[in-house]
């Protein structure tokens, strides 16, 4: 507790300069821009690469404390850097924009999207907050722990990826309605990237599944490499779901459909919660239950596409039918001038 409320208050000072790395990226992307937040992301590693060490180690030796200043500076970096971008691209031409208040009419939106958004974090950071705690009981020595926090490194290598193809679909699918309107061209059109999402999904399994040797890279304790190996199996056969699951999250995004996300979010969590509660003794149970998590959450957004969602047949049918009903009705219906 010594060095982690130190650490906690240094991190409190990155919120606002995160905030508006956010929302740099997310405007950047909003406007079809998807090359220059890619690059920026790469600059912003080498940056956290340099950082880093440097803060923590030589010349600054802050120890534990420079990680968080690290992580502050780097988010200072990519906050200017926005700033910079919007001033060059005439975005921002004068700083009272930037401190103009919101009108209601155009920040109640933001504000329903951001509600359903928040939520949707808070229950799945509650829920993995639920499994680590699981793990760090699983055993008094720490090996599980090791174990746990490099499989979800091996993880992320692909979640990441699968994380920005999710980014992706929310922007295409707007655009993919304002062609065609919601019809079936765009259904077939969203349904194409579900599909480019699965295939996404076995190729990155099977790279995981190669590369699962690669939990050495991250750790010389051979206790922790022989425990990491099942974990790491097991999270990169999960990308296989999160393919398809990913791409149709970010179908729901690119619907706005934040308060149903929020809900899928939710119930998957509460899922997670629960199966923890049965199996979260082992370090191989606390998979379980994020495979339970995973199997929810891609049900849940898939459901929402096939039944729910302004794409599904259910929609579609509603609003090829009163056009129908009006033809027929006209058809049938005489002219008060031909009647005469």
């Amino acid at each position: 507790m010594a060095e982690a409320i130190p650490f906690l208050c240094i991190k409190g000072f990155m919120f606002l300069p995160m905030l508006i790395y956010y929302v740099g990226y997310s405007s950047i992307k909003g406007m079809l821009d998807l090359w220059t937040p890619v690059k920026l992301g790469i600059l912003f590693q080498l940056l956290g690469m340099v950082f880093y060490p440097s803060f923590v180690f030589r010349p600054l030796n802050l120890g534990l404390a420079g990680i968080a200043w690290a992580t502050v500076a780097a988010e200072i970096a990519a906050a200017i850097t926005y700033i910079v971008i919007f001033k060059r691209r005439d975005i921002i031409t004068d700083v009272r924009q930037v401190c103009k208040w919101p009108s209601v009419k155009g920040f109640i939106p933001l504000a329903v999207g951001g509600a359903g958004m928040l939520t949707r974090e808070m229950v799945i950071n509650y829920a993995f907050v639920r499994a680590t705690r699981a793990v760090s009981a699983v055993d008094a020595t720490g090996a599980a722990a090791a174990a746990h926090t490099v499989a979800i490194q091996v993880w992320q290598l692909g979640y990441v990826m699968l994380s920005a193809a999710s980014s992706t679909a929310a922007l295409v699918v707007p655009n993919v309605v304002g062609r065609y309107g919601q019809s079936w061209e765009a259904r077939k059109a969203t349904n194409r990237l579900l599909a480019w999402g699965m295939l996404f999904g076995v190729v990155l399994t099977t790279l995981q599944l190669a590369a699962v040797p690669i939990v050495n890279v991250f750790t010389s304790v051979p206790e922790v490499r022989q425990l990491a190996r099942t974990p790491a199996t097991i999270g990169a056969c999960l990308q296989l779901m999160n393919g398809v699951g990913m791409i149709a999250e970010g179908v729901m995004r690119g619907h706005q459909a934040f308060g149903a996300l929020a809900v899928v979010s939710t119930v998957a969590s509460a899922a997670m919660v629960l199966t923890l509660s049965r199996t979260g003794t082992t370090l191989v149970g606390v998979w379980m239950a994020f495979t339970v998590f995973t199997t929810v959450r891609v049900t849940g957004a898939l459901a929402h596409h096939q039944f729910f969602g302004p794409l599904s047949r259910r929609s579609l049918r509603a609003n090829l039918n009163p056009a129908a009903s009006r033809l027929v009705h006209d058809v049938e219906t005489p002219t008060s001038k031909s009647t005469a």
